[in-house]
């Protein structure tokens, strides 16, 4: 399982932000994201992203994954793989409050 920070507001694709500080916020979290899984053993497969919020806010599940795209290029940088391989995607939200992304391998 690899745990991944909640991405910056600044990411999701209904932010309202200028391009530049959009490209710092998505430079930044594939830089954090590469730092953590660099220390992963890679997966490849059917995986499983659960988004878990860091409140109760309504969100849409396809702009969580938008979001996050940055730091799924992290985590293939470090792996030195095509983030190609990550499909298919399982996505969803968990119950619990606590900002963080997970990600799993799921056996089919």
């Amino acid at each position: 399982m690899l745990t991944l920070p909640w991405f910056p507001k600044e990411l999701a694709p209904n932010a309202r932000v200028h391009r530049m500080v959009k490209a710092k916020a998505a430079k930044q979290y594939r830089l954090a994201c590469y730092a953590i899984a660099k220390h992963h053993p890679p997966m490849q497969g059917h995986l499983m992203i659960l988004f878990y919020p860091p409140n109760r806010q309504a969100r849409d599940l396809d702009n969580c994954l938008a979001a996050i795209k940055s730091g799924l290029d992290g985590v293939a940088d470090a792996w030195m793989v095509n983030d190609r391989l990550f499909r298919p995607l399982t996505i969803d939200f968990a119950d619990e409050i606590a900002g963080m992304v997970k990600i799993t391998k799921v056996e089919v």
